[in-house]
Formats: structure tokens, C-alpha cells, sequence
């Protein structure tokens, strides 16, 4: 028996392309190490797998509290991608400084209640 598909919310592949584009400013080399030292720690950054707390706890193994500059650059990258693809408005600004980049990102992908 196959396993089945998951299916990847649009959010999600865009949060997933989004970090990979993020990682891959560090150079080639870099990134392709930064990857196969994530997958070592069993984290993908494929959209059908991929999940940004495991990415941001990896990243926090890897570099300590400097893992926290490369979520900022995800949180911003995201966001506008968000805005091009007409799924949220980039007016959209979570000024608490006081909650990680991750949690920011994932208030992004929170529903949004309706009225």
C-alpha cells in the first residue's frame, strides 16, 4: 500500500520556498551543508513535509540564539510573498517584539476569524 499525498496548503509551500531562498543567500556551499545538517536532525524544508518549528529549533542547534536573525529574514521574506500572492495584505505588521520570529510566522498562518 502507497501512502498518500499530504496536501500542502499554499501558505506552507510558500513559507517552505521562502525559507529555502532565505538559507540559499548564505552561497551555495553553505546551504547545501546548512540542508544536509537539517535533514541529519530529520527536519525537511520540503513543502510536503516541511514545518517551521522544526526548521527554527534546527536552525537554533546550529547557530544558537543567531538562528533567531535567519527566522526574522523568513518572517519577512514570507510575508511578502503572502502580499504578492494576494493571500494576505503586507500592511499586515506584528510590531510585538516580544514573540520570536516563529511566532510571528505562525500567527501569519493562523486562520483568520471572519465576520
Amino acid at each position: 500500500m502507497f501512502a498518500q499525498p499530504l496536501m500542502v496548503s499554499a501558505e506552507n509551500s510558500i513559507l517552505a520556498t521562502a525559507t529555502k531562498d532565505v538559507l540559499t543567500m548564505l552561497g551555495e556551499p553553505a546551504a547545501k551543508a546548512l540542508f544536509w545538517e537539517l535533514r541529519l536532525l530529520e527536519i525537511s524544508v520540503e513543502p510536503e513535509e516541511f514545518d517551521i518549528i522544526k526548521v527554527d529549533t534546527g536552525l537554533r542547534k546550529i547557530f544558537g540564539s543567531a538562528a533567531e536573525l535567519f527566522m526574522g529574514d523568513i518572517y519577512r521574506e514570507f510575508k511578502t510573498r503572502l502580499s504578492e500572492e494576494g493571500i494576505t495584505d503586507d500592511e499586515i505588521e506584528i510590531k510585538d517584539t516580544n514573540i520570536s520570529a516563529a511566532d510571528k510566522i505562525l500567527r501569519l498562518l493562523a486562520p483568520k476569524a471572519t465576520t
